[in-house]
């Protein structure tokens, strides 16, 4: 927006953006309506921009607290957010142990409420086959797009029915 650049809107205009400007700057804004009889008393602001978001970083430090036999508690480090509000965060799981480099990671969970993950880790993850070798790791997603998936977690043994492995000392 140029110095002392000037637009009209229709008096049905409940909002207008503003295009066009540079990130890290302060920007004046004045703002009055007009009728027949003239101009009205304008009010000022000022408003200064921010660095555009970018693609969130990768959660870390991925660890597994508990195994049962269809089950596990997983608990992760959320990386940056990539200066915009983490929308989802997107567990997959892995068992294939005999070719785990080139295995197919499935989507085991997706969590909604991503704003709140502090309250919601340690995370449940169902559903799982008992006395089974499991890897996971983490997605993040904001309004720009997936982070880059974590590192994986160690593997785990979910435990035999009715019982539980601790795995956090």
């Amino acid at each position: 927006m140029d110095s002392g650049q000037t637009t009209r809107l229709s008096n049905t205009t409940l909002s207008h953006t503003v295009t066009g400007l540079r990130a890290n700057t302060a920007y004046g804004v004045q703002v009055s309506a007009e009728t027949r009889m003239g101009p009205g008393t304008s009010k000022k602001l000022v408003a200064a921009t921010t660095q555009s978001p970018e693609k969130p970083g990768a959660p870390y430090d991925l660890r597994v607290i508990e195994a049962r036999a269809r089950s596990v508690l997983l608990h992760f480090t959320p990386g940056s957010s990539g200066r915009a509000p983490i929308r989802t965060y997107t567990i997959q799981c892995n068992n294939d142990s005999f070719y785990p480099v080139s295995a197919q990671w499935k989507t085991l969970m997706v969590v909604q409420d991503a704003h709140l993950v502090w309250n919601l880790l340690p995370l449940t993850l169902p559903n799982l086959k008992p006395y089974s070798d499991y890897r996971f790791r983490v997605k993040a997603k904001n309004k720009v797009g997936s982070s880059n998936p974590s590192n994986a977690s160690d593997t785990v043994r979910t435990s035999e029915t009715g019982t539980k492995t601790t795995t956090e000392t």
